[in-house]
């Protein structure tokens, strides 16, 4: 405990050696870069955490797993910027934002479950996540930020939700989707958003939605329905 940083509520910083650490209980905010850089083999979090700041787990490379606590609500800017380990994250119910660029160049991330009531995601959310295969999105999802699954080369497929309008700039670029269907309710798609998408063979769209900008394939197959 002494080990521990702390202001208030606030985990402000770690000054021990050990690879495994309990967060202390009462903790609800892990400050920026608390624990940045310190090459965890393992993090539990408290039950009271509420948020996260700016880049507070960062370049954790040996960090392999993280579960939020249920209360959870905000997880900040850069959460997990370059945890080149970090294999798998879950994100409870309670979570109502993500912000931009959280899991930047994780590129070891193979899974991720978000199941909070989160309505979009932000700019670059999932960028250089090379091995990302799997993502549970939002069921109330209705923005997908530009570049959030750009160069995600493992990710084949992605069920999108039915509650999804909107599709950024380059959301989908680079990445390996072999097929995808677009959600009657979506209304925008984003420039570049499926370019050098060289795997996609087919694309499932409502009718009118406008993909003049989208750089899909040539070969990809565009289906369209009512």
């Amino acid at each position: 405990m002494n080990d521990f940083i702390i202001e208030k509520d606030v985990l402000k910083g770690y000054t021990g050696s050990d690879k495994c650490i309990r967060v202390p209980e009462g903790i609800k905010v892990l400050g920026g870069a608390c624990l940045f850089g310190k090459d965890f083999d393992e993090i539990i979090l408290p039950s009271t955490l509420e948020e996260t700041v700016f880049m507070p787990l960062g370049f954790n490379s040996s960090l392999k797993e993280v579960i939020f606590p249920e209360g959870m609500k905000i997880i900040g800017w850069k959460t997990f910027l370059e945890c080149h380990g970090l294999k798998y994250v879950y994100i409870p119910g309670s979570v109502t934002k993500t912000d931009k660029l959280v899991f930047q160049y994780c590129d070891a991330l193979e899974k991720v479950d978000i199941l909070g009531n989160i309505k979009e995601l932000l700019y670059g959310t999932f960028v250089f996540c090379h091995n990302l295969r799997e993502v549970v999105l939002p069921k109330n999802l209705t923005k997908i930020g530009g570049t959030c699954f750009c160069e995600n080369y493992a990710l084949k497929s992605i069920d999108l939700p039915e509650s999804l309008e909107w599709i950024g700039d380059g959301a989908f670029i680079r990445s390996g989707l072999e097929r995808i269907k677009i959600p009657k309710n979506c209304k925008h798609i984003g420039e570049r958003c499926f370019e050098d998408c060289d795997n996609l063979k087919e694309i499932t769209v409502p009718k009118g939605l406008d993909l003049s900008l989208a750089n899909i394939p040539k070969t990809s197959k565009v289906i369209y329905y009512a």
